[in-house]
């Protein structure tokens, strides 16, 4: 029997809670507490200033309510990329899941952990600022570790075969966002 998989909206956004990003895939079985969407390659995505665009690569999400961060899986061409968002909360929606991102990221890409988008801490109150940079911090020892979080043959980033065969969804409207 072929398994379901829902077509959820992802929805990235901004501190204020106004959108930031958002893309359609297929929420797959959870595990370990972390709810999973698949965007199969040609997902098109939704920026707030960058307007629409359609990568080639697919794209695995991994969302807790009960953790800081989000991190998710990338196929590039020149080798899979670990990308976590920090955030501020993860929530559940009527229409998929939602996350308010706070600017700084974690990226573990052929072998080197880097983050990026420090400066825009600024924009964030000073405390919230600090504990941001902690949990990158935690978060860049654990890929340099070699945490199972980062090991892309663990349960959580393995996608069902029937799932890689999904078609894309399509490009969310950004009128409409996750509610508050």
């Amino acid at each position: 029997m072929r398994q379901v998989y829902p077509l959820v909206r992802v929805d990235k956004l901004h501190p204020d809670g106004s959108p930031r990003a958002a893309w359609l895939g297929y929420r797959l079985p959870d595990i370990d507490g972390w709810a999973r969407v698949w965007a199969p390659p040609h997902t098109p995505r939704a920026h707030s200033q960058w307007g629409g665009w359609t990568p080639a690569e697919p794209l695995l999400t991994a969302l807790s309510t009960a953790e800081r961060f989000v991190p998710t899986l990338y196929w590039d061409p020149d080798g899979l990329t670990f990308y976590l968002d920090i955030v501020r909360e993860v929530r559940l929606t009527d229409h998929g899941l939602a996350f308010v991102d706070l600017y700084l990221d974690v990226t573990l890409h052929n072998g080197r952990v880097t983050t990026k988008d420090e400066e825009l801490l600024e924009r964030l109150d000073p405390d919230e600022a600090e504990r941001v940079r902690g949990i990158a911090h935690g978060l860049a020892g654990r890929a340099r570790a070699g945490d199972a979080l980062f090991d892309p043959t663990a349960p959580l980033w393995i996608v069902p075969a029937d799932a890689r065969a999904l078609p894309p969804g399509p490009l969310p409207d950004m009128a409409w966002h996750s509610e508050r």
